[in-house]
This record gives C-alpha cells, sequence and structure tokens, in this order.
C-alpha cells in the first residue's frame, strides 16, 4: 500500500523540482546573460570582450552580452568595432576600449 503512494509523491516531488529549474541557451558562453532590457546598477562599465561575425556584433560589458541597439543603463549600444564600443545617451556619449595587452608591473625595473 505504501510503495504506490511513495513512489507517487517522489515522482511529483521529482516533476517539481525539475520545472523550477530554469533552462539555458546551451551554446551560451559561461557566466552571460543577454542584456537587451537589463539595467546596470554600476555607473562603471567593464568592456570584456567582443565578438564580431558575419551574423552578428556582441560586446560583454559588465559580464552581459550586448548588440547593437541595446540599452546598458541609460546608454544606448550604438557602435561596436573589433577593439572597442560606443554607447550614447540623451546626455552623453562614452566609449569603452578594449584592453588586450597585459598589465605592466611598475615595480619591475627591467
Amino acid at each position: 500500500m505504501f510503495k504506490p503512494i511513495t513512489m507517487t509523491a517522489g515522482l511529483i516531488l521529482l516533476a517539481s523540482l525539475a520545472s523550477a529549474t530554469e533552462l539555458q541557451d546551451p551554446m551560451a558562453p559561461f557566466n552571460i546573460t543577454l542584456g537587451s532590457n537589463a539595467k546596470s546598477a554600476r555607473a562603471e562599465f567593464v568592456l570584456s570582450a567582443i565578438i564580431i561575425s558575419n551574423q552578428r556584433r556582441v560586446a560583454i560589458i559588465n559580464d552581459r552580452a550586448y548588440q547593437l541597439g541595446h540599452r546598458v543603463g541609460t546608454y544606448e549600444l550604438t557602435s561596436i568595432e573589433p577593439n572597442r564600443v560606443q554607447m550614447t545617451s540623451d546626455v552623453a556619449s562614452r566609449t569603452l576600449v578594449l584592453n588586450t595587452k597585459p598589465t605592466e608591473n611598475s615595480d619591475d625595473p627591467s
């Protein structure tokens, strides 16, 4: 008598846990979420990568992926180039440059 009830309850619990997990794009880079309508809580913007292909241009800013026309906080992403992006708002524009050079150590005497 208890086996069918226990088995049914276990299956219901398992099904509810499976539906609670969020599905993610298997082709998306790790720890990156699309940010077309996402608002940045930080005033500083960190450009960490730029991906350019024949189909699209993507800039990774503050660990989020943005395409042309997407909003980054109060700015709109207006240009994505191989080493920089341009963002504009109603009152200002910003250029973020991708730092591809390693940071120099100022303590190194050579």
